[in-house]
């Protein structure tokens, strides 16, 4: 049997589905030529569907289908004390960063529940700092949990407002203990 050497990045992402490293700067400059945007790949299916569906940035790998969602404009996710803060939170819930997805609204502008949860497949939403309404949510209230078509919802203050009080803590905490 002979070695499969092949450097074309169709063939090598259907043959591997881990990560490869490539050290090689001519390498990686083809690869990136032979790698098609989003947009030039035909589609099948309806295409009317495809094209309004938004694409959402995020951090994490959404392995539990937990959605976080901030607004933080200055940052593109969130910045580094508040990233460990939330962390810190989730790992109380038995959760890691693979296990969610951040969402920071202040960097996308089409989004409501359904695209949401089309492109999330979340089964959970917790926000932070968020004004529930402009998400199309009627009837959600801070600190307080909410399920509506099968999801589970949880809004509290941003990061930054929990960080250093004690009391708004243990309040979110009472409650995220039973979500």
């Amino acid at each position: 049997m002979e070695t499969l050497k092949t450097e074309n990045a169709l063939a090598l992402s259907l043959l591997l589905n881990e990560e490869i490293y490539v050290f090689k700067d001519e390498i990686a400059s083809n690869i990136q030529k032979e790698i098609k945007p989003v947009e030039d790949i035909p589609s099948t299916g309806n295409n009317h569907q495809e094209k309004s569906s938004p694409v959402f940035n995020y951090l994490g790998e959404n392995n539990q289908s937990v959605l976080v969602i901030v607004n933080d404009p200055e940052e593109e996710f969130l910045n580094q004390t508040d990233l460990i803060f939330l962390l810190r939170i989730l790992s109380a819930k038995k959760l890691e960063l693979r296990d969610i997805a951040i969402l920071n609204l202040a960097r996308h502008s089409n989004y409501n529940v359904d695209n949401l949860k089309g492109f999330f497949a979340c089964n959970k939403i917790l926000t932070y700092g968020i004004n529930p309404s402009i998400l199309g949510m009627q009837g959600l209230t801070s600190n307080t949990l909410l399920e509506v078509n099968g999801i589970k919802f949880l809004g509290t203050w941003s990061l930054r407002q929990m960080v250093n009080d004690d009391n708004k803590k243990r309040t979110y905490w009472n409650v995220l203990k039973l979500f």
